[in-house]
């Protein structure tokens, strides 16, 4: 038959592209942070914790891209700043996260969806 199309994201473009464009930023951030402190402190921010969980704990509606974006900053902030884990478990992120991984791709879309992100 014919390829399956990944299932669009149901969050707008725009909103979307602000959303790929801060949680980069952060990214760049951890990245470049002159000690783990400044990384734990911004990984307590309740902003980035609510952005992160709300990602993380709905792929589909803010399809695989932005899932990936997220998922990769959140390794990112608990390798730089192990301390930040508490931090981030407290807002939800880590169990949003592992809900995911335990409840695996519920159809073919989602999981082309992940591989083709």
């Amino acid at each position: 038959g014919p390829p399956l199309a990944p299932r669009a994201p149901m969050v707008a473009p725009s909103k979307r592209s602000l959303l790929r464009g801060l949680l980069r930023t952060f990214g760049l951030t951890v990245h470049s942070a002159g000690s783990s402190r400044e990384v734990r402190e911004a990984a307590s921010s309740p902003a980035l914790g609510a952005a992160l969980r709300r990602v993380l704990a709905r792929p589909t509606f803010y399809g695989a891209p932005l899932f990936a974006i997220a998922e990769s900053l959140l390794c990112d902030v608990i390798n730089n700043d192990p301390l930040s884990f508490q931090a981030l478990h407290g807002a939800g992120v880590t169990e949003a996260f592992l809900a995911v991984l335990r409840a695996g791709p519920a159809t073919v879309d989602d999981a082309l969806d992940v591989a083709m992100a």
